[in-house]
């Protein structure tokens, strides 16, 4: 879908067209040079937690809620998106 709609990687974690990247997908775990689910940094990222919170707080990431891995993190880590 990416490719589709013009995506060209020409930079690791730089600016890009679209990016669409699939969080989690019912209990499913999977590591594919193509796919890893759960996503591998969705822990980590305060500005995908907050939304995700707010529609499904008790979706489990591994052992624990997606409300308490929010409540764990520093919410000052939403500044990372400036």
């Amino acid at each position: 879908m990416e490719r589709e709609f013009g995506r060209i990687r020409e930079v690791k974690w730089g600016p890009r067209v679209i990016d669409i990247d699939i969080l989690t997908y019912d209990d499913l775990e999977l590591n594919t040079p193509t796919l890893t689910l759960p996503h591998p940094y969705l822990g980590e990222r305060v500005f995908v937690l907050v939304p995700l919170a707010d529609i499904a707080p008790d979706l489990n990431l591994g052992s624990r809620r997606v409300a308490d891995v929010l409540a764990g993190l520093n919410r000052g880590d939403v500044t990372k998106l400036a």
